[in-house]
């Protein structure tokens, strides 16, 4: 059997003896160097102490075992891992690979025992990479669960409009704002290697559904409008073969009069109060900020995954996008204050004007109530998204900080689910 002897960790080195023998006993130098052991005469202390001796193990080991045997052993006896520890044989560093009994190692040999700085700051190193690689991991696997769940959305509303349902806007914009969160969270996570590629796979499948959703939103609208030119002369056609068939034998004129009075009350006026005219320049102005947001990020991205290299120019667009979504969700608070104010005047008209009996103005009524409250709940959102889009840019580090960001944005995503729930019921129902 072999025998060796080491230090323990409270040691750097040990005494060391080749098989040749020479020197008895050895010392370590404070700045780590291993040399031969002087009197304390020698050392000009004066003090006449001896430094004490160093500690020897004795191991057994079978034959044909390498060094990294030895090693494990030895981690058991000093409590030093195996991969930061350093045998010298023969004034020679041996690798853990090697062989005891081919490097020359017999019974009683003396193998000195260092501790390796350099490989435990790399095995440090190392874990630190692994760990940091692991949680890139998860936060994708996670962000990719989230995109799953919108992407059954996304194929429900795909399915209503091929089948000629109506998608209500909000629900679009809505999932849209979901889906931007996700790629604002991929953007904050750094990877590299294989977490990297499943990133961009990621951001590739959530710009998929975007535009997807972009498509779906022009088709309901454009079949919205065949169905009401469509309806429009069939109902005037109906009006006038109604009020030909019950109305009273008149002359012409008066004939012509009442179907003219007739039709002109069923169709809409032409000049009907809608929306005024810069709530309508704010909408615009808003979906085209969105827009720019939308088509600069993928140059973000193509330089993050490396296909645009000039890093410099790749955070100005970043900022320059994460700009353009803050001007959106200003614009989007404008708009929701404004139709506020509007939807509540016309409630007090209302008030005023509303009769206990009359079920049509109570219905009326309650349907503006639940606008109000939808556009309040938007209004909450669109403010949060600012603050986010401010912490994003580092635009008052000290007032809103990353963790502030981070709240808000968390509370605006519960919103969006929230205001995605009465769709979901519907669609049920139906």
């Amino acid at each position: 059997m072999l025998r060796s002897k080491s230090s323990k960790p409270s040691s750097p080195a040990i005494a060391a003896e080749d098989a040749c023998g020479g020197v008895d006993e050895w010392e370590v130098r404070p700045g780590g160097m291993l040399v031969q052991k002087r009197d304390a005469a020698g050392t000009g202390t004066g003090t006449g102490t001896a430094a004490p001796p160093v500690p020897n193990i004795r191991v057994r080991v079978k034959h044909g075992s390498a060094y990294l045997d030895l090693k494990k052993l030895l981690a058991e006896r000093t409590g030093l891992h195996p991969l930061d520890q350093k045998l010298v044989y023969k004034g020679k560093d041996r690798d853990s690979s090697a062989y005891l009994d081919i490097s020359g190692v017999k019974d009683r040999s003396k193998i000195v025992l260092l501790e390796d700085s350099t490989a435990q700051a790399k095995r440090f190193l190392e874990m630190r990479r692994s760990a940091k690689m692991e949680k890139a991991t998860k936060s994708i696997s996670q962000i990719s669960l989230e995109v799953d769940k919108l992407a059954l959305q996304v194929s429900a509303l795909d399915a209503a409009v091929s089948k000629g349902g109506k998608v209500v806007e909000n629900d679009v914009l809505n999932l849209i704002e979901l889906l931007m969160a996700q790629l604002i969270k991929l953007d904050g996570i750094t990877a590299d290697g294989e977490a990297k590629q499943q990133r961009g796979m990621q951001v590739r499948r959530v710009q998929k559904y975007v535009e997807r959703l972009d498509v779906l939103k022009i088709k309901s609208n454009n079949a919205q409008q065949q169905k009401q030119q469509q309806s429009q002369p069939q109902k005037a056609a109906t009006l006038d073969f109604f009020d030909s068939l019950f109305a009273p034998a008149t002359p012409a004129a008066s004939t012509t009069t009442t179907v003219s009075s007739a039709s002109s009350a069923a169709t809409p006026s032409s000049n009907p109060q809608g929306t005024p005219l810069p709530l309508i320049l704010l909408g615009k102005s808003k979906n085209a900020l969105l827009s720019t947001f939308l088509f600069l990020d993928q140059f973000v991205w193509a330089g993050r995954t490396g296909i645009y290299k000039n890093k410099e120019k790749t955070e100005l667009i970043g900022r320059i996008s994460l700009f353009c979504w803050m001007g959106s969700s200003i614009c989007t608070s404008v708009v929701e204050l404004a139709e506020l104010i509007r939807l509540s005047s016309s409630m007090k008209k209302l008030e005023k004007d509303q009769n206990q009996t009359d079920e049509h103005k109570n219905e009326q009524y309650l349907n503006k109530l639940k606008q109000s409250n939808e556009r309040l709940l938007a209004l909450i959102k669109s403010s949060m998204d600012i603050v986010v889009a401010i912490g994003l840019l580092q635009l008052a580090p000290k007032t809103v900080n990353s963790r502030f960001t981070g709240a808000f944005g968390f509370i605006t995503s519960l919103i969006s689910c929230y205001q995605l729930l009465p769709c979901q019921t519907n669609a049920k129902a139906q």
